[in-house]
């Protein structure tokens, strides 16, 4: 398979199980392991509860994509209790657009 195509057709996904903002933002430190090796595969990072937003938002900051919803956390970045994914989403958006610039 060339680099290419398995660039085009591959993500490799960032996904600590922490439910610890702490420990979570160290086990998404992983990907430099990617970067030793030389991988170049585009990575999608989420995390669980709570330690979700902090791992988005060391993504975002890091240029690489996230994933978020209920299967992810049930709550926002202030901790309230989402009411759904549309709200995870559009705060998700939110982030993305206060980080990456």
């Amino acid at each position: 398979m060339s680099a290419r195509r398995l660039r085009d057709e591959h993500t490799v996904l960032i996904e600590p199980g922490d439910a610890d903002p702490e420990a979570a933002i160290a086990h998404a430190a992983i990907e430099h392991v990617l970067t030793e090796a030389r991988i170049a595969l585009p990575q999608v990072h989420h995390g669980d509860a709570i330690a979700s937003w902090v791992v988005n938002a060391r993504a975002i900051r890091r240029g690489h994509a996230v994933r978020t919803g209920l299967e992810d956390t049930p709550v926002l970045i202030d901790g309230s209790q989402a009411t759904g994914n549309a709200e995870l989403v559009a705060v998700a958006a939110g982030l993305i657009a206060e980080l990456s610039t």
